[in-house]
């Protein structure tokens, strides 16, 4: 029975002894980051400039590898599947955190249980609502009479069914009385570019500045309760009366598989608050939102936040049929 356990016990130290010093000499490997969206996409352009920083501050390659689909849920799925070592991330959004697992009457994955949170990377207080230049409507208000004097003769373009641009639009109709036509592209930038060639009236973005700063899309309200620096005369949709939850924060983030060592979790924060600092990350991220790092335990209180709000506004808008 001694050799027994103490046989056991060895084993134990061993085991023990192996996982410290997996942790005190990561990363040995490349690391993947996976991500929800095609290449050129605005979550894929900030991901791509922080893994080239990261990359050079941790020794190793840092990968993007795009899996685009099913508003991100293939990408969810994949990490949450992976090892919990450290070497495989997702990039995480509002999407993640409380859309997606609503969709689905059996949820795909746990966004509170099956990932262990890295860090925020950057947010927007709200996104921007706009219009095809040709549509007379110069306000949300003038829309909004303008959808009501022709039900469903106005399209509107989201990134995806059961994306949080649908969501948003949804949620919309709701609370304005309107009644518009749901054109889903795969992805953003898909949906702006039907804006531009009028195949749908309006959309939402937090990417499309040069669009709207061109003259091609028209910018008329910004979600969320203020306004942006970049359209200072524009209003909120809280100004409106509306609200700061329609079309309100987004954010971009990174999270690993549950389980993964709290070491590994603490050094790529770290890194990751390091590189969001940088001068030229900053301006990069600053095309797209403002860089606002936040830590693993505020960035899990964020996604408890969200998992919160949009789960019961999928179920109540009857959108969870899948």
């Amino acid at each position: 029975m001694r050799i027994l356990i103490g046989a056991l016990v060895g084993a134990l130290l061993s085991c023990l002894a192996l996982t410290g010093s997996a942790q005190t000499d990561y990363p040995n490997r490349p690391i993947r980051i996976v991500i929800g969206y095609g290449p050129g996409a605005s979550t894929d352009i900030a991901i791509r400039t922080i893994a080239d920083k990261l990359s050079q501050r941790l020794g190793q390659p840092v990968i993007v590898d795009n899996k685009p689909g099913a508003t991100g849920m293939i990408s969810a799925q994949t990490v949450a599947r992976a090892p919990a070592d450290g070497y495989t991330l997702v990039s995480f959004n509002p999407d993640l955190a409380g859309v997606v697992p609503a969709l689905y009457k059996i949820a795909p994955y746990d966004p509170l249980k099956d990932f262990a949170f890295i860090g925020r990377i950057m947010r927007n207080s709200g996104w921007i609502v706009a219009v095809n230049p040709s549509v007379p409507a110069k306000s949300l208000d003038e829309f909004i009479k303008l959808a009501k004097s022709a039900p469903n003769s106005l399209n509107y373009g989201s990134y995806g069914i059961g994306s949080l641009a649908h969501l948003h639009f949804e949620a919309l109709k709701r609370k304005t009385g309107i009644e518009m036509v749901h054109v889903p592209y795969k992805g953003g930038a898909l949906s702006y570019q039907g804006a531009i060639g009028g195949e749908v009236q309006i959309v939402i973005g937090t990417s499309f500045i040069e669009l709207l700063r061109s003259g091609r899309l028209r910018p008329i309200a910004i979600g969320g309760a203020i306004r942006s620096p970049l359209f200072p005369d524009i209003p909120s949709l809280a100004e409106m009366g509306l609200g700061d939850q329609i079309f309100g924060e987004v954010y971009l983030g990174l999270a690993a598989p549950a389980g993964t060592p709290p070491a590994i979790v603490q050094r790529l924060s770290a890194e990751l608050k390091e590189v969001i600092a940088m001068p030229d990350v900053a301006q990069k991220l600053g095309q797209f939102g403002d860089p606002a790092y936040a830590s693993p335990d505020a960035f899990t209180a964020i996604v408890q936040r969200d998992f919160n709000l949009y789960g019961p506004l999928v179920r109540s808008l009857g959108l969870n049929t899948q």
